[in-house]
């Protein structure tokens, strides 16, 4: 691509970033490309306030680990938790659960906020958090109910 092209690219990528920060509730709008050559992915444009990019990424970022960080977390679980004799159905329901947790509530949420708008929606999502962490306590998986899931399981695999 020539410099001419780059520069046209260029101007019409911050374009679209600075409309995307006009159509949006948000300080800054990015527009990322990826280089598949170089395996890289960098900023394209910048539209909005472009000092608080660098904020807005890192907080992206931490939210990525956190997630990733928590689905790790519910794999290892999901697995050890099963007994051997149904370990593969017990994973295919939780990715069933999982994923369809995360389409319905995807959708739920999106209907929320478009009849709310997004900062009541906000707010209510982190109300049910709220209450998930207080309600934690009475349906956490008893150390008892953990003991029978170990005696069936070695019940099942060696007698």
């Amino acid at each position: 691509m020539s410099t001419a092209d780059g520069e046209v690219v260029f101007s019409v990528l911050a374009r679209v970033a600075s409309e995307a920060v006009a159509l949006a509730p948000a300080s800054v709008g990015a527009v990322w490309i990826a280089d598949e050559g170089a395996r890289t992915l960098r900023v394209g444009a910048v539209g909005g306030d472009a000092e608080s990019l660098a904020l807005t990424v890192l907080a992206f970022g931490q939210g990525g680990v956190g997630w990733i960080a928590i689905l790790a977390c519910l794999n290892v679980t999901a697995q050890t938790m099963s007994p051997s004799w149904v370990l593969a159905r017990s994973l295919s329901m939780y990715v069933l659960v999982l994923q369809g947790g995360l389409a319905g509530g995807s959708a739920l949420f999106g209907a929320l906020a478009d009849s709310q708008g997004v900062p009541n929606a906000l707010l209510f999502s982190a109300v049910g958090l709220l209450a998930g962490l207080v309600t934690m306590r009475w349906h956490r998986l008893r150390a008892r109910e953990a003991e029978l899931i170990r005696y069936a399981d070695s019940g099942i695999t060696h007698g």
